[in-house]
């Protein structure tokens, strides 16, 4: 498994079709990274407690019907 960098003071789930690799860009975050679509549970695993506890951790989620259309 890979390991989250602890740099940022936030955590971002980047959910599939929702716009995440915008958002990444927005915020600076490289678009081809291990850890692109990894869930809150596996990305928590990567990094110590205390910077888990401490980041914001944010998503977005999108219309099912939307989402799957998309695929």
């Amino acid at each position: 498994a890979a390991t989250v960098p602890a740099i940022r003071p936030f955590v971002f789930v980047h959910i599939q079709k929702t716009g995440g690799e915008s958002v990444a860009s927005a915020l600076g975050m490289p678009l081809q990274r291990p850890t692109k679509h990894f869930t809150a549970r596996q990305l928590r695993a990567g990094m110590a407690p205390s910077d888990w506890d401490r980041a914001f951790k944010f998503g977005f989620v999108r219309n099912p019907w939307d989402r799957l259309v998309s695929w």
